[in-house]
């Protein structure tokens, strides 16, 4: 219980940007993690991951997102997988693998459209534009740009507005969109017709 609490105070923090806390905190429910819940050491290792890269330990967060993949791989759990793999693009990413985030974003994309799982797609979208964008792949990027904002269009009419406003206003997906060219604007007027 320990673990699970410390987690997802390790994901609010990554979420607001204090980085430093999140890495703590990922660390302590490792620490304390049993054998009895694995997604926990698994979610624990992908956010320790994300956290120590943007705290500038970059092949340090590589290691532990990688592990955190490879872990969720074995455990069969394919929502898991993917998150671990989003954040594995993101860490990729920052650490100036552009190719490998765009492979790792995509594939992780492809496998949420079949889920239905709609906010992780549109992220790994905004993350697959990023990467593109970083290859000078003008048209990719802007493939990728107009997929996360039909994405996030989906989620505001399905969240609805208030909860889709306290969403945008968080500072990790902030973040994201201005990395990935989508604006809150676009998101909140494009159509949610194909």
């Amino acid at each position: 219980m320990l673990a699970e609490i410390e987690l997802i105070n390790a994901q609010m923090a990554l979420s607001q940007g204090n980085f430093a806390d999140a890495r703590m905190r990922s660390q302590q429910s490792l620490g304390t993690s049993s054998t009895q819940y694995e997604e926990i050491p698994i979610e624990a290792k992908y956010t320790l991951g994300l956290a120590s890269t943007f705290l500038g330990a970059r092949a340090e967060g590589e290691r532990w997102c990688r592990e955190a993949v490879d872990a969720a791989a074995k455990v069969g759990d394919v929502a898991l997988l993917l998150r671990a793999q989003l954040a594995l693009a993101e860490v990729q990413l920052a650490n100036g693998n552009a190719r490998g985030a765009l492979e790792t974003a995509t594939q992780a994309q492809a496998r949420l459209a079949l889920t239905g799982q709609q906010e992780s797609e549109w992220r790994a979208c905004a993350t697959a534009a990023r990467a593109s964008r970083a290859l000078h792949d003008d048209a990719g990027a802007q493939k990728q740009m107009k997929q996360a904002e039909t994405l996030l269009a989906q989620l505001k009419q399905s969240w609805g507005a208030d909860t889709f406003s306290r969403y945008l206003a968080r500072r990790d997906i902030q973040t994201l969109q201005q990395q990935s060219g989508v604006t809150i604007a676009t998101a909140t007027t494009t159509s949610t017709t194909h």
